[in-house]
Parts: structure tokens; C-alpha cells; sequence
């Protein structure tokens, strides 16, 4: 009866002993802090833009980047990822989307992704404002420009700061509108570099004194 009488305190305790654990393993599980994926509130760095376009923009452990085409690859050097031939200018990544700018296709190649030997002679000498999805989908056309003169549809210069991206043909006006294209709006005749921090736009005019 001894015996049996210590097998069953034995036998508690165990029962114990595992409720407890895996009680306080259940609490780490549920308790232990998630990785949240990071999310650029500015597509680039507008200082990397203004020195002469952007081929290069990070968010999180991707580098997105051209290279005779749109790539991806993780800060690692692993996960490397063909995204689109275009040559892309302007890199903006925020979120799912990256935003960039390239020169139009002809209108008879134009749904044609190019081999990356030779685009010189396929692309007009106009621009056209992308969107892509960081995983190689949904490429959408959001602006197109034409041969016109003036025309504030041929894109050269391109920030995205959360969902309204600023854009600009040359160095001047600068134009805001949503990320779908639409609500667009005049802000600026003419300017030089710009930057963007909180609710406020920093830029410089041909004098270059800092408005």
C-alpha cells in the first residue's frame, strides 16, 4: 500500500509538472513578439533621386534594383528574382508596389518583355510611369507620355511618399496626384531638388535658396 501510495503522489506530480510546462509554453507561443514586415513611408530616398534618378531602393531585407531589367534580391545575396525587363528609372518601393519610370515601348512590341541584350532601338523617346507588385505582378501602365512638347505625362522625376506620389518632367512643375493616377494637382511651376519630411515640402529654386 507504501508503495502504491508513493507511485500515485509520483504519478501527480508528473501530471503536474506537464500542465505547468505546457501551460507556460502555450503562453510563450501566443506572448512571443512577431516580426512586423517593414514598410517604406518614402519610396526612396528623394537625395538619391535628385543626384540622378534611382537604380537602387531597399525596403526591409529586399533590394530591389536594375540591372538591364527590375530585380530583387535579399540583403543576404539569396532569393534572387527577375521582377520585369523593363530598364527601370526612378526605383520608389512602398508596401506591396514598386513605382518606377521607363521609356515607352513601340506600340507594335509593346506587351513584350524584351531580352536585356538590346533595348535601345524597341523604346520610344517619351516616358511612361509604372507600377509593379513586389512579387512581379499586376504591371500597370499609371501615366503615359507623348512626342508633345510640354507634356507633364512624360515622367523623369518621381517620388512616392506614402499612397500620393509627387512626379515632375524635368525639373519642373511638380505634380501630385494618388497612386491610382487620379486627383492629380499642380504644386510647384518650377524647382530644382526637392524633399519631403512629414507634411512639409522642402525644395530648391534656380538661385538655389532652400524654400
Amino acid at each position: 500500500m507504501q508503495h502504491k501510495g508513493k507511485w500515485m503522489i509520483t504519478i501527480a506530480m508528473a501530471v503536474c509538472l506537464i500542465v505547468v510546462f505546457g501551460f507556460g509554453n502555450q503562453q510563450t507561443m501566443a506572448t512571443a513578439p512577431t516580426t512586423k514586415p517593414v514598410i517604406n513611408v518614402l519610396g526612396s530616398d528623394p537625395v538619391n533621386i535628385n543626384s540622378d534618378r534611382s537604380f537602387v531602393t531597399v525596403q526591409g531585407e529586399w533590394i530591389f534594383y536594375n540591372n538591364d531589367g527590375l530585380y530583387k534580391i535579399k540583403k543576404d545575396g539569396s532569393s534572387l528574382q527577375k521582377l520585369s525587363s523593363d530598364w527601370a528609372d526612378n526605383l520608389n518601393v512602398v508596401g506591396d508596389w514598386i513605382y518606377y519610370t521607363r521609356n515607352k515601348p513601340f506600340k507594335e512590341i509593346y506587351q513584350i518583355e524584351m531580352p536585356a541584350y538590346d533595348i535601345s532601338g524597341t523604346y520610344e523617346d517619351v516616358t511612361e510611369l509604372m507600377k509593379i507588385k513586389t512579387d512581379g505582378s499586376s504591371k500597370t501602365v499609371i501615366k503615359s507620355g507623348s512626342l508633345a512638347e510640354g507634356d507633364p505625362n512624360n515622367v523623369y522625376r518621381l517620388y512616392v511618399v506614402g499612397d500620393i506620389i509627387y512626379y515632375a518632367d524635368g525639373y519642373g512643375p511638380l505634380y501630385r496626384m494618388d497612386t491610382n493616377g487620379k486627383n492629380q494637382k499642380k504644386l510647384l511651376d518650377q524647382f530644382e531638388e526637392v524633399y519631403f519630411y512629414q507634411d512639409w515640402i522642402f525644395y530648391t529654386n534656380e538661385s538655389r535658396r532652400c524654400l
